[in-house]
């Protein structure tokens, strides 16, 4: 066996310290990405208001966290059936919760839609004034225990965490 040149101990050593290199660089890259899912991280909350000091009532989606939410699943219930906000208005009026001249939006979050860092998104509105004063109870039975929606807020790292607006 012949001894290596020197030429030929410099390129080895040179493959030595890239190969070391490049796992280096890929464990940084790793590392990076693992910090970046921490810091953008949503926390998507329900907030269910009829406090009389708030000017809208209804049913809303906080993010606290530190990234934007993507909405990639919305789900519907009223006394634990399938259905849509509009349904839900109707029935709401129909059942004498809401006046029929009620002041408030209803669109729900539509799938893929965002919901940035600090924002928040109505998912039922209502004026104070749209609520009869003998139908208060109704409607707080309403939003607080009868009508259910359940999304997935998803991070841009697709890591969800699964919202209800339900209480107890």
């Amino acid at each position: 066996m012949k001894p290596l040149k020197p030429n030929a101990w410099i390129a080895w050593g040179g493959l030595v310290v890239a190969t070391i290199a490049a796992g280096v660089a890929a464990w940084q890259g790793y590392e990076t990405r693992k910090h970046y899912r921490l810091t953008a991280t949503p926390m998507v909350l329900p907030h269910v208001t009829d406090d009389p000091l708030e000017e809208t009532w209804g049913i809303f989606l906080r993010n606290v966290g530190t990234g934007p939410a993507k909405i990639d699943y919305e789900a519907v219930t009223l006394d634990e059936k399938l259905t849509d906000m509009k349904t839900i208005v109707a029935r709401m009026i129909e059942e004498g919760a809401l006046s029929p001249e009620a002041n408030g939006s209803y669109l729900g979050l539509k799938d893929g839609s965002y919901l940035g860092v600090g924002d928040t998104k109505s998912i039922l509105k209502v004026s104070p004034q749209s609520v009869k004063p003998s139908a208060l109870e109704d409607f707080r039975d309403f939003i607080h225990r009868r009508i259910d929606i359940h999304i997935d807020a998803c991070s841009v790292y697709e890591e969800c965490q699964l919202v209800s607006t339900k209480e107890g």
